[in-house]
């Protein structure tokens, strides 16, 4: 159809009927005066839409309010016609904005399936296959044991009610959290997806100018190569430092002396119970005290209990081991180390040296280009946004256990105070062991959902492949998972007929 006709109109009171997106204030007045016609549009409007759902007839009627900004709702089906959006039950999964966009599509949503900012492709798998029974089971499980915690007796009336109230306020404080979490994390992988995003528009915009973009290119490779160095020359230093010997001259001296003390006693050799005989006729012990008659027995008769065939291998292990370390020079590791922390030191200073040339054509460059600057501007104002969120989100790891409940905010530590909340609970209502099994079964649920999950998934994957192969014989581009977006595998996005091509094929797989 021509420009100016009313296909985009069309689609989005399509959608719009079919989610009851404008109902609740859903649209602003803004956005409801857009369906208003430019000439002659008088205050009123209608849009009416015919269905049949499982063989029955339905109707959908938006009347629009021009002069108030509001839209309201009619929807017939059975037993008649009733004021608001109510589809039937057995629809509603399906009649909501994020899923009606899915089926009701343009040519933007096959570029936004690629992109995790727009859509939430798992969500709308999740509502096609069914998948929210797992968690209705899951549900019913935990009420079923929280209805029997009521109805036992328990022991003290006024124990239970004090240790159910805690338990629910528990709950309610861990819910709050964790959705406050994963609103932060979406957050953080919207933001750091807009950054990979701006730092590939900043590197095009430097690549616009041969000459810079050389120049950075160039600066750039140096910088790689010197971090890679330093890493390694930093992790050589590391395995050195490991080495007590390397770290100071005189443990290696130390060990020589043990060595050499070891040699000279002939230790350990195949006649080492000579040692013993021959120190029982010495008037003087290696330790200074004086050997006497009846020391000398004694010495003779528990000589056999020493440098058994575990200490000859372990004295020779010790001997070996500081010959192959220390060497024959008790130095020399020492210098080696301060060799390798110089060498260390010369090369971070080179590092430094190139950071500094790439931040300068950087600046250079950013002068030189509004453009260029711009980009950078937003870079660098992701990247703050991005340092906020994870410090909010650090929080969430806390591991302080001595605060109250409500000014607790590690989600771990709450999950462990629900769980001894909810073994309190029991123990007073004798339901420890419905427990058990709730635990075990909503296990087992949770397994199953995420098997599903997992399996549905790859088998869409596999045949939306190989409807892409069909669309593109000699295109290597694949889908790899279903998340939020499309996942390619081996790669972030592709051309804009490569893009069109993986979005219809995955809806055609789809539905």
């Amino acid at each position: 159809m021509p420009n100016g006709t009313g296909k985009t109109t069309a689609l989005t009171l399509l959608r719009a009927a079919l989610s009851g997106a404008a109902d609740n204030s859903g649209w602003d007045r803004k956005k409801v005066l857009e369906f208003r016609k430019r000439t002659g549009g008088g205050d009123s409007g209608y849009f009416e839409l015919h269905l049949l759902l499982n063989g029955r007839r339905a109707t959908i009627i938006m009347e629009f309010d021009f002069d108030s900004g509001h839209v309201g709702y009619k929807t017939t089906y059975g037993d008649g016609q009733r004021p608001g959006f109510h589809p039937p039950p057995d629809f509603r999964r399906f009649m909501n904005q994020n899923f009606v966009n899915f089926f009701v599509f343009d040519g933007e949503l096959a570029q936004h399936l690629l992109d995790r900012e727009y859509t939430d492709a798992q969500l709308v798998v999740e509502n096609l296959f069914q998948m929210s029974a797992f968690d209705d089971m899951a549900r019913n499980v935990g009420e079923y044991w929280e209805k029997k915690t009521q109805s036992v007796g328990a022991t003290e009336e006024k124990g239970r009610s004090r240790r159910q109230k805690r338990l629910e306020n528990l709950r309610e404080r861990l819910t709050q959290l964790t959705r406050v979490q994963n609103r932060l994390l979406e957050s953080r992988s919207d933001l750091v997806a807009q950054l990979a995003k701006k730092r590939e528009a900043y590197q095009e915009e430097i690549k616009r100018e041969e000459t810079r973009s050389q120049a950075l290119t160039k600066a750039k490779t140096e910088l790689e190569r010197l971090n890679a160095m330093v890493r390694k020359e930093a992790l050589d230093v590391l395995d050195c430092m490991r080495d007590p010997h390397a770290l100071s001259s005189s443990i290696a001296r130390m060990l020589l002396t043990l060595k050499n003390g070891l040699d000279k006693a002939k230790l350990p050799e195949s006649a080492a119970q000579e040692f013993f005989e021959d120190l029982a006729d010495e008037s003087e012990c290696v330790c200074g005290r004086p050997i006497d008659p009846t020391i000398a027995k004694t010495i003779r008769t528990r000589a056999g209990q020493y440098l058994g065939s575990d200490d000859i291998t372990l004295l020779n292990s010790i001997k070996f081991a500081i010959k192959e370390s220390v060497g024959e020079k008790p130095d020399t590791s020492e210098l080696d180390l301060s060799r390798r922390m110089a060498s260390l030191s010369i090369t971070v200073g080179q590092e430094r040296d190139a950071k500094n040339d790439l931040d300068s054509l950087s600046l250079e460059v950013e002068q030189s280009d509004p453009v260029v600057k711009s980009a950078r501007d937003r870079i660098e104002n992701l990247k703050t946004q991005i340092d906020d969120v994870d410090s909010q989100l650090q929080k969430f790891e806390s591991e302080d256990n001595s605060l109250k409940d409500e000014r607790t905010f590690g989600i771990k530590v709450l999950k462990k105070r629900l769980e001894n909340a909810e073994k309190r609970l029991a123990e007073i209502t004798h339901t420890l062991d419905e427990k058990a099994k709730r635990d075990k079964l909503t296990q087992i649920i949770n397994c199953a959902h995420e098997k599903a999950q997992n399996g549905i998934s790859a088998e869409l994957c596999k045949e939306g492949n190989e409807r892409i192969r069909k669309l593109m014989p000699d295109n290597n581009i694949m889908l790899d998972s279903i998340e939020r977006n499309l996942k390619l595998k081996g790669q972030e996005g592709g051309s804009v007929g490569e893009t069109l091509s993986v979005a219809y094929a995955f809806l055609a797989t789809l539905f």
